[in-house]
């Protein structure tokens, strides 16, 4: 469900700029080849939420290729992002993209189930989780 006209989105899209060229690399290759990520107009929405509230720290659930982890780290430099993702090949997209973006000493992917994970994470322990 949108929450925008198509029109309307249409036109406020043609504003669109991406964040950096590998940042708009990676949102071309998931829009081809069909892969979840933030919607633009998501995305405009999540800069000025970030820019308000300061957020220390961001726990994303669904990482896929780390479009929306990626965008945040690089809008609000000040947080460290956790985000989970349980299928093992967008988990090692979501990695190649770190590197590439070198933002992984601030964005931490876990590969595994959410629920399982959340709760490691909330016991602050250092377990089993596989993290890169």
């Amino acid at each position: 469900m949108n929450i925008i006209n198509p029109l309307v989105a249409e036109y406020l899209n043609g504003f669109y700029t991406p964040d950096g060229a590998i940042l708009a690399e990676i949102r071309t290759r998931a829009e081809e080849q069909y892969i979840p990520i933030i919607t633009k107009d998501v995305e405009r929405l999540l800069s000025v939420l970030l820019l308000s509230l300061k957020p220390e720290h961001i726990l994303e659930i669904g990482t896929a290729i780390v479009y929306s982890a990626a965008f945040m780290a690089r809008s609000w430099p000040d947080c460290r992002i956790d985000t989970i993702e349980i299928n093992h090949k967008s988990y090692l997209a979501a990695l190649e993209n770190l590197d590439r973006l070198e933002l992984r000493s601030r964005v931490h992917v876990y590969h595994g189930d959410a629920t399982e994970t959340m709760k490691q994470l909330a016991a602050g322990s250092d377990y089993e989780i596989e993290e890169h």
